[in-house]
């Protein structure tokens, strides 16, 4: 006998499987402990207003998910702030009293 079931293909919109999106959301609605993350990730700084962080890992509803990518981090706003305070401590410290 032939098995006559239909398969619906997976709705994916920008990589993300939108079904299965749906389907955590409803599991989070009837559990929320199901919604709880943890992360394996190490940071490191790098020197300046740079950091970078290593993720091993996240585990979601008591499942541990292998995810290995890292995240490079440059504080700009601060980094920016930090190069035109000494440019201005630099200006200040070279001129000559009475200038």
């Amino acid at each position: 006998m032939l098995d006559k079931t239909k398969t619906l293909a997976s709705t994916v919109v920008n990589g993300i499987n939108v079904d299965d999106l749906f389907a955590l959301i409803e599991n989070v609605r009837r559990d929320a402990a199901k919604g709880k993350t943890n992360w394996r990730v190490t940071t490191s700084w790098q020197g300046q207003a740079r950091s970078r962080t290593k993720i091993e890992s996240f585990g979601m509803g008591g499942e541990q998910i292998p995810r290995r990518f890292s995240i490079d981090i440059v504080a700009q706003r601060l980094h920016d702030g930090l190069i035109r305070s000494a440019v201005r401590r630099a200006r200040d410290h070279s001129r000559k009293p009475g200038d």
